[in-house]
């Protein structure tokens, strides 16, 4: 029972941190109340789904493909316009939090200026890895919109930007590119693999085996 509790004081923790952290980036913009609360109101429910999924496996991870759908699930008209490459393998809990909000950013963006703003427009997330066998080998995840509206690259860095860019890279102690593309955006993370993937321990059952 103690186990049980440290556990949920530390994952309480992290995602108190990152609700936190949403907030004070949000408050940091122009913009009225009533906006400010369908900003945050939005985002939960994109951090709530990734919760719910962890949830729902006792929080030993989710696979990558089911967090993407998840996340898409949210927006019910693109989900069946995305296309999903790569061997699929169970994000540890914190990927899941940090890596769903950066999917649920890419999304509402797409919904309102990408390829999801068009009904020909389609989305490939893929991912590949330099050395399976190797732990610490970069993976290479990549979201890339096509048949929609050229990319511009916003005049003005918001909390939307952040989350896919400075956030993102942060999480996964990784690099971010975002291309600009008349063919579409192109935003990409390069990472090592684990700090994608969970690895032993990271379970209650295994704590307290």
């Amino acid at each position: 029972m103690h186990l049980i509790l440290h556990e949920l004081v530390h994952r309480t923790k992290n995602i108190l941190t990152l609700v936190q952290a949403m907030m004070r980036q949000l408050a940091r913009q122009e913009t009225s109340m009533e906006e400010f609360q369908k900003a945050i109101s939005t985002r939960l429910q994109g951090l709530g789904k990734s919760i719910e999924a962890l949830a729902s496996e006792q929080w030993v991870g989710v696979p990558l493909k089911r967090l993407v759908e998840i996340q898409l699930d949210v927006f019910a008209e693109a989900a069946d316009r995305v296309e999903l490459q790569g061997q699929d393998f169970t994000l540890r809990a914190e990927a899941v939090q940090n890596l769903g909000l950066v999917l649920h950013e890419l999304a509402t963006n797409s919904i309102k200026y990408g390829a999801l703003s068009v009904p020909e427009g389609r989305i490939c997330v893929s991912w590949t890895q330099d050395d399976p066998s190797d732990p610490t080998s970069l993976l290479h995840l990549s979201w890339q919109e096509m048949g929609g509206p050229p990319a511009r690259e916003p005049v003005q860095t918001g909390f939307g930007t952040t989350i896919v860019k400075r956030h993102a890279a942060a999480a996964f102690g990784g690099q971010v590119d975002i291309q600009y593309r008349e063919t579409g955006l192109l935003w990409s993370l390069n990472a090592p693999r684990e700090a994608f993937e969970r690895g032993p321990g990271e379970t209650l059952q295994e704590l307290m085996a």
